[in-house]
């Protein structure tokens, strides 16, 4: 079953780098956004730098990754201020567009910004680092928490023959 899941974690990471080295708009792979060009385009950039701002965090100690043993999302984030970014972003989307968005246009942005953007935040930070899901699945706990430079220095260190020895004696 871990070989299944590795087998299908390579080509998920595969189809992630093309996604996201491709430029242009962050949402165009979503469906659903049909009707919602306009409000999408006001939050773009700022979603944008959102991205790139909570993936410098993740990697460099301000926040903390939560290890869930699943192959789609093998982490999950422990973000304190996201409330406020939402707000944050949904006034942008107001002073951009010159009005009060509706109440599905904010549902939308809110369903997107918790699930989409989350995603991709997670997405950039695993592919920073493909680490092996099986080695991660000895390494961690379900609900394990863990900061990525943790994270890196114990995959380096249990990459090495001594420690992995040590490990399968335990």
């Amino acid at each position: 079953m871990f070989i299944q899941g590795a087998k299908l974690l390579k080509i998920y990471l595969k189809k992630l780098k093309s996604i996201l080295k491709e430029e242009g708009d962050v949402f165009k792979h979503n469906p659903f956004t049909v009707g919602y060009e306009q409000v999408l385009l006001a939050i773009n950039e700022p979603i944008k730098a959102y991205i790139e701002e909570e993936v410098e965090k993740v990697m460099h100690d301000q926040q903390i990754l939560v290890f869930t043993y699943c192959i789609d999302r093998p982490f999950i984030r422990k973000g304190e201020k996201q409330e406020k970014q939402l707000k944050q972003i949904l006034a942008d989307a107001e002073n951009e567009i010159e009005r009060t968005l509706t109440e599905y246009e904010k549902a939308f942005i809110t369903y997107i910004f918790y699930n989409e953007i989350e995603d991709i935040i997670l997405r950039s930070v695993w592919q920073g680092n493909c680490f092996s899901l099986k080695k991660l699945c000895i390494l961690l706990q379900v609900g394990q928490e863990i900061l990525y430079t943790d994270l890196q220095e114990m995959y380096a260190a249990y990459d090495s023959r001594t420690v992995w020895q040590y490990h399968l004696e335990q």
